[in-house]
């Protein structure tokens, strides 16, 4: 039934029990009835005057003390402190409609009435020792006892023979006929590790071991002085690195000191370029990236000012602009579209371009620290 439809069909309802009318009986005195309930319903209805419903309320009780009902004048009393408890906007209206519903309530009323209002009593929890009550254990020793299941092994399960412990020898073709299904084991269905892929994994972390490779071409063309303890790496590799450094996570290439400087890790070494070439341009990363990190920290601070709250909200925004940047460049390499040249300088420029603005900006926070007072700027 729609909303409409229940509506006409308590206005009907709510005619016939203050008019005694029926739809049936006399068809247009009932509708003039509706029509004229429902123009009430439309007219916006002044709200109840609480207070005249609080005096009549206090009236009522002192009708009961007076005709020698307290019981009743203290129920009363009960219930209306327990209404003043909660808050609900139309509370005034509802008492009003009690009021004017009421019949005699010195006459009819009973406390005893009450009793039945009260909610039911929640049932008591349910125990192990009721649970024993209803369905006791034959054996209440033996619950916890752990139970070998080896020795239960059924004939059909002995007969079934050990399979090979090298299950690269298993294959599921061979499950070939009923018999066969019904006395494979599932190891034979475990995919063998695949030692090549793991090798591979653990080769491309620079960061664990050494790549005899580029040790031998880093040999081939600088000789074998001077590059104990070095770890070569590919541009890529290094490229992954800087940028991550940029975006504020920890790296292997580059170290931090404190909360906010960055330096190199002189630990690692292109295997096609000089030491010194490579730690000079990972110097001016690290000099980037440090600017940006006190960018960074300042922007997390508790500001008070009001105008000082507005621009760090703006310096925020222009850092997740320039870490899109950054995901921009690492995806060239990640998907590369078309074929893309690996370059620690033209990144470098790339970033440099894009992270201008926010490197003079974090010499602008550096004086604020230093000059910082009750104004701002």
């Amino acid at each position: 039934m729609s909303h409409l439809g229940r509506i006409g069909e308590l206005t009907d309802e709510l005619i016939t029990v203050i008019t005694g009318l029926a739809s049936k009986q006399d068809a247009g005195k009932f509708r003039r009835w509706q029509d004229f309930t429902f123009q009430a319903f439309k007219q916006p209805s002044p709200r109840t005057n609480q207070f005249e419903v609080a005096a009549r309320l206090k009236g009522l009780q002192e009708k009961f003390r007076v005709l020698n009902h307290d019981d009743l004048a203290d129920a009363l009393q009960d219930r209306i402190a327990e209404v003043e408890q909660i808050s609900y906007e139309l509370a005034p209206e509802v008492l009003s409609l009690f009021l004017q519903l009421s019949n005699q309530p010195v006459k009819y009323s009973k406390v005893a009435d009450l009793e039945q209002l009260k909610p039911l009593d929640p049932p008591p929890p349910l125990t192990w020792s009721d649970i024993l009550a209803d369905d006791p254990l034959d054996d209440v020793e033996g619950v916890w006892s752990n139970i070998d299941f080896a020795a239960d092994t059924s004939e059909d399960e002995d007969s079934v023979s050990t399979p090979d412990r090298s299950f690269e020898k298993l294959e599921v073709s061979s499950v070939s006929n009923k018999n066969d299904e019904d006395g494979a084991l599932a190891q034979s269905y475990i995919v063998p590790e695949d030692d090549n892929a793991l090798q591979e994994v653990t080769g491309a972390q620079f960061w664990i071991s050494q790549v005899k490779l580029f040790r031998e071409q880093a040999e081939g063309l600088h000789g074998t002085r001077e590059l104990d303890g070095l770890w070569f790496i590919t541009e890529l590799q290094a490229v992954r690195e800087v940028l991550f450094m940029l975006l504020g996570l920890p790296t292997a290439l580059f170290k931090r000191e404190g909360p906010v400087i960055i330096s190199l890790n002189t630990k690692y070494a292109l295997h096609h370029s000089s030491e010194h070439s490579f730690h000079q341009i990972l110097h001016s990363y690290a000099v980037t990236g440090t600017k940006l990190n006190r960018l960074r920290a300042w922007t997390v601070k508790k500001q008070d000012v009001t105008l000082t709250q507005t621009f760090t909200a703006a310096t925020q925004q222009r850092l997740r602009s320039f870490n899109r940047s950054l995901s921009e460049m690492q995806g060239q390499f990640v998907a590369p579209q078309e074929e893309v040249v690996v370059s620690l300088l033209g990144i470098y420029s790339k970033v440099q371009l894009a992270a201008q603005p926010l490197l003079q900006l974090s010499e602008v926070v550096a004086d604020l620290d230093v000059t910082c007072s009750a104004e701002p700027f």
